[in-house]
């Protein structure tokens, strides 16, 4: 053995904080008999070390291996080392673990909340533990991180954790070594943590054990609960009981969307869903997320049919911290719904949820004492083709940054969009962005967005000097942007190109490439409405090259509402393009139709749209699935359902609808009334509409296809798809292999949303590779 002494100085980059990374080198140390310390700074780790030569190649190779998957550190994840060798030895016994301090403007890196771990899991349910049944058990590798922070570094004193001193037992583990609890900022027990606290609209009934007990008998008894959990207060329901999901429907102002539902584990879920093996992974992943899933056939007990309103997909998730698993165990599934009302942010604030309590709102709010500085839902993905997609990025993920290849010379920060309204920071050539602040029309979401805002700032220490914004010109976000930032540089960037740009940022393209952006509405400029949209990049910029047609449109905000109207618009525009005759409309008797054709006709109030949510709006109308959306997409989601029907009954496509390609303005343009016209006369001869939603889908794959294949495919390689349409597995499904088979690479989002939470990454990136004009900029 070679036992010459060497002294390093080690600098660690990545998820080192939060995750027992100190702890986790200190007892590395000891095995090999080294000295030295430990201590955080910012999010990076300064480790100086001592030993022999061999030990210090085995430390370090131990250190290397961390990903974020190992078993001896799950969570932990080393991006890379700077190793330099110190002047002179140290001048230490043994090896410590150091106060922690700040880092500047450098990069930092924040954990997310972790999912509790089997080991607490296991404790929290043995009844010989000094923590059972504890509902805020947690270690240095699970429990809340980035909601409970005020400041960096990750420090208990910089927690809402330095509300609870520790008593003796847990200050022992404190600092003992090997115990999972060794610098665990959270660490916490019965007799010195966080306790449960319940309220009625009588006041404070019950502490503790008792509380939890009591919010079980209001479950049990068919009462809505509203439990604080780690990112905020979720409303419980038993999802057996009609009445409860009335009410809870009622209070959240939510006729149709589906509530998510929680389940004790896998074996339970398999009950009502298909659970692939890549799904139950994401069940059972640090995040905890909601995982969208197909439903079994043969359910022997169903849920009650208020809970998810006939959707085809099933929002389930794994308990995610102690109190959670308590629930579960004790009651089995419940349903778990994030604790607001349509439309605003996810409630943190005890008093004001027990605003809520009384006869036709909550009857039973089931609180604690730790407070939440951040609040965030929960996470929705689902698995398309063996790749995520986040519908939501949240709990769990956030504050995780994204890596993007151009780098930043100044922080930079980009305000999203209005809906599922998302900002982000970047710095260098990371971007960090934050959770779900739902819709900006609600005062409260642009307040907890400024907050948040806020926090961020403080948490990583931007500063920045350049603004992002979408250029909608009536956008909220737009609007508060310059309201805050008086004379600041703001970017105002198209909404559909920072769509293409996030998958972009992501999968770290560079070469030239094809982008599809297919959502509801986005400013296109001279008073269009996008939504159906295709780019060529070239590596340098980004060109609108291709489009849905554009329709004219009237109706104003209630279009995305009552899809009667998008409807009446095509059949219209079919009509006067020469593709039906008017005996021929199946809305002849629509009530609103001359009225709507009136203003079409005389140009009152019409806008001309490329949206392709408003087309799926329309087709599901004219087929008689859907005709309103009580939530954002439902049109869409039951016309993919009504397709999904017919798949499963064995149905195939006969190529019954085909959308022709011109070209106007120098663009291509898909005549999608054509193919409007087409439908109508199938439907009139007896096709079901199940078989025209799939035919449906399959002309949009084909379309999208014949597109790419018609810009410069000697060129493109890739082809990237964004935009909230491509949530529709079906429709992503039937557009996989016709992409693949003109020798396409195709990227989709799998760390940001495709809808409209990924838009700040978008901004970030294009500005980042100085994708705007001069007349982007407006300084105010």
């Amino acid at each position: 053995m070679n036992h010459e002494i060497v002294t390093n100085h080690v600098t660690v980059f990545g998820l080192v904080q939060g995750v027992g990374f100190r702890p986790y080198v200190a007892e590395l140390a000891e095995q090999l008999h080294m000295t030295g310390t430990v201590r955080n700074a910012g999010g990076i780790v300064y480790i100086e070390i001592q030993g022999c030569k061999e030990a210090m190649e085995e430390f370090l190779h131990r250190l290397s291996l961390l990903d974020g998957t190992r078993e001896e550190l799950p969570g932990a994840r080393v991006d890379h080392m700077e190793i330099g060798e110190a002047d002179g030895p140290l001048d230490v016994s043994g090896f410590t673990i150091v106060s922690s301090e700040d880092f500047g403007d450098g990069l930092r890196f924040l954990p997310p909340d972790i999912g509790t771990c089997s080991t607490c899991r296991a404790q929290l349910l043995n009844p010989g533990d000094r923590r059972y049944r504890y509902p805020f058990i947690s270690c240095v590798s699970c429990g809340p991180r980035a909601t409970i922070m005020r400041e960096l570094p990750y420090d208990r004193e910089h927690t809402t954790m330095e509300a609870f001193p520790l008593c003796p037992d847990c200050a022992r583990e404190y600092v003992t070594p090997g115990d999972i609890r060794r610098h665990a900022q959270t660490i916490a027990c019965d007799a010195c943590g966080p306790k449960l606290m319940a309220y009625t609209d009588a006041g404070l009934v019950a502490e503790k054990e008792e509380a939890l007990l009591l919010a079980e008998e209001y479950l049990r008894e068919g009462k809505l609960v509203a439990v604080k959990d780690i990112g905020g207060y979720h409303i419980a329901m038993d999802p057996y009981n009609e009445e409860a999901a009335r009410r809870l429907r009622a209070f959240k102002n939510r006729e149709n969307k589906p509530f998510a539902v929680m389940f004790p584990d896998v074996t339970s879920l398999e009950a009502y869903a298909r659970v692939s093996h890549r799904e139950q992974e994401l069940l059972e992943s640090d995040a905890r997320p909601i995982v969208l899933l197909r439903w079994n056939s043969n359910i022997s007990r169903p849920l009650a049919p208020g809970v998810c309103a006939g959707s085809n997909r099933l929002g389930a998730m794994l308990p995610c911290n102690p109190l959670q698993i308590l629930l579960a165990v004790d009651l089995g599934p419940l349903v778990m719904t994030s604790g607001n009302r349509g439309g605003e942010p996810i409630e943190i604030s005890d008093e004001k949820m027990c605003a809520y309590l009384g006869a036709e709102g909550i009857d039973l709010v089931l609180a604690n004492d730790r407070e939440i500085l951040q609040g965030l839902d929960d996470s929705i993905c689902q698995v398309q083709e063996d790749v995520i997609q986040y519908i939501r990025r949240a709990r769990g993920i956030v504050p995780t940054p994204i890596a993007m290849a151009p780098s930043l010379e100044e922080d930079v920060l980009a305000v999203g969009g209005d809906l599922k309204s998302v900002f982000a920071f970047g710095r260098k050539n990371y971007v960090y962005l934050s959770g779900h602040y739902g819709d900006l029309e609600d005062v409260r979401a642009v307040e907890a967005k400024e907050r948040g805002v806020d926090l961020f700032s403080k948490l990583f220490g931007f500063h920045p000097s350049v603004y992002l914004c979408d250029a909608h010109p009536g956008y909220i976000s737009t609007k508060s942007l310059k309201k805050q930032q008086p004379g600041g540089r703001i970017y105002h960037l198209q909404h559909h190109m920072a769509h293409v740009a996030s998958v972009l940022a992501e999968h770290k393209v560079d070469d030239p490439a094809i982008g599809f952006a297919y959502d509801g509405t986005g400013y296109g400029g001279s008073g269009r409405i996008w939504g159906g949209e295709m780019f060529a990049y070239d590596g340098k910029k980004m060109e609108h090259v291709g489009s849905i047609a554009p329709i004219p449109m009237t109706g104003g905000n209630r279009m995305a509402k009552d899809a009667t109207i998008p409807a009446i618009c095509y059949l219209h525009a079919a009509i006067k393009r020469g593709y039906l005759y008017e005996e021929e409309n199946p809305f002849i008797v629509e009530p609103s139709k001359p009225l709507l054709e009136a203003a079409l006709d005389n140009g009152i109030q019409t806008v001309e749209s490329s949206s392709m949510g408003r087309l799926f709006d329309a087709v599901a109308a004219i087929l008689g699935i859907c005709r309103e959306n009580t939530f954002e997409g439902e049109c869409a989601n039951r016309l993919q359902a009504a397709a999904e029907r017919f798949e499963e009954a064995g149905g195939t496509s006969e190529g019954l609808l085909s959308i022709p390609i011109g070209a106007e303005d120098d663009i291509m343009v898909a005549d999608t009334p054509a193919m409007i016209g087409q439908m109508v006369r199938l439907l009139a001869r007896g096709v079901s509409p199940e078989q025209l939603a799939y035919e449906f889908h399959v002309a949009i794959a084909e379309m999208t296809a014949d597109m790419c294949y018609d810009v410069r495919p000697d060129r493109e390689h890739y082809v990237a798809l964004s935009g909230g349409t491509m949530y529709n597995q079906l429709l992503i499904k039937c557009m996989l292999p016709r992409l693949k088979a003109l020798g396409f690479t195709v990227l989709l989002n799998e760390q940001v949303p495709a809808g409209d939470g990924g838009l700040a990454l978008g901004q970030i990136w294009m500005y980042a590779k100085q994708m705007f004009d001069e007349g982007d900029l407006v300084c105010v």
